[in-house]
């Protein structure tokens, strides 16, 4: 893949209407932003390829993207080991497992 060229004016335009990606079911969807007010926008091109090189750096902190292609939101559905490492995961950070 491609490294995704850098947009200074849509950049700017994220940064001072105060974007975020709009998280569904735990992904971004690669264009779907949100304003602090919580109202939503869908990106136009240019915004987006912006928007995703700017999750890429790390700009929000993690995000995790729904593909590698920015589509929808991932649907797999979890594993049975995916599940149990989940809830051992979660015991041990509560304190109920060793």
């Amino acid at each position: 893949m491609r490294p995704i060229k850098e947009r200074p004016k849509c950049r700017a335009f994220i940064r001072e209407k105060g974007l975020k990606p709009y998280i569904r079911n735990g992904c971004w969807d690669g264009c779907t932003m949100q304003y602090e007010n919580g109202s939503r926008i869908t990106l136009d091109s240019g915004l987006a390829k912006q928007a995703r090189k700017m999750v890429s750096e790390g700009f929000w902190g993690s995000i995790r993207a729904g593909s590698p292609r920015w589509l929808a939101a991932e649907t797999r559905p979890k594993s049975f080991q995916e599940i149990i490492r989940e809830v051992v995961r979660r015991a041990r950070r509560e304190g109920v497992a060793e």
